[in-house]
């Protein structure tokens, strides 16, 4: 068996065994070189339930901690809003003018050089799960390849 078989495995036991989940977010993020993950529950616009590996908490905890972030966090009113299953990109849910006016972007994700990558969701009778990567990158950086999919 591969490594990433095994980690696929790894990932049916973890919706089994919750505690199995920051161990596993971890070894995603370094298969995908990205620098942690976070997997969490919302429902309506408020995140429920989370865990992550163990940059991915630091995170989060910064995150949760940063109101203005939290209130006006496009990435997950657009992303409940599409109402989509499977892996999406920011590209599909904003363009570039309204990443750089929303404060998720300008008060915490950029200043923090925090670059949001792809994430995967599933809507359930009661919530959505979601689950994201992200790798650290320039502002440059971040809107150049965003470019390049506009």
């Amino acid at each position: 068996m591969s490594d990433k078989e095994a980690l696929v495995d790894r990932m049916y036991e973890a919706a089994v065994v919750p505690e199995l989940w920051p161990g596993v977010l971890h070894d995603i993020a370094q298969l995908a070189g990205c620098l942690g993950g976070i997997i969490f529950t919302t429902a309506a616009r408020g995140i429920t339930r989370w865990t992550g590996s163990d940059e991915g908490t630091r995170f989060f905890d910064a995150f949760l901690a940063n109101r203005a972030a939290q209130e006006d966090n496009i990435r997950l009113k657009r992303g409940i809003e599409a109402k989509h299953h499977g892996f999406f990109g920011t590209h599909q849910l904003y363009g570039r003018a309204e990443r750089e006016s929303s404060a998720v972007y300008t008060e915490f994700l950029l200043p923090n050089g925090w670059d949001m990558r792809p994430a995967a969701s599933c809507r359930c009778r009661m919530a959505i799960l979601r689950c994201s990567i992200w790798k650290g990158a320039s502002r440059t950086d971040l809107f150049r390849r965003e470019s390049s999919l506009n």
